[in-house]
């Protein structure tokens, strides 16, 4: 993907968001997931290992906050409580 340029002279990479995890849970929700996030689509902001500091946060906003990094105005997903600050683009 990195060796494929796009007409502005960026790569595909550069354009892409690659979410990896597992749906292995307890119950019905999707919360403390480990989830793997690559690409560098909507200027993600990347900082290695990232533990969030709120116990229980819903998978839900990972999602809103990729919708958010692309340009989706979404007010919410699932059961989103907000956004993940820490990807959003500086």
């Amino acid at each position: 993907m990195k060796a494929v340029k796009l007409p502005d002279g960026r790569t595909l990479f550069d354009d892409t968001i690659v979410v990896y995890g597992s749906n292995l849970r307890q119950g019905h929700s999707l919360d403390n997931s480990p989830t793997l996030l690559a690409g560098g689509g909507g200027a993600i902001r990347h900082s290695g290992h990232l533990v969030l500091p709120q116990k229980n946060t819903p998978l839900a906003n990972l999602w809103l906050t990729l919708l958010h990094t692309v340009g989706v105005e979404a007010d919410s997903f699932a059961d989103s409580t907000g956004d993940v600050p820490q990807i959003l683009p500086g």
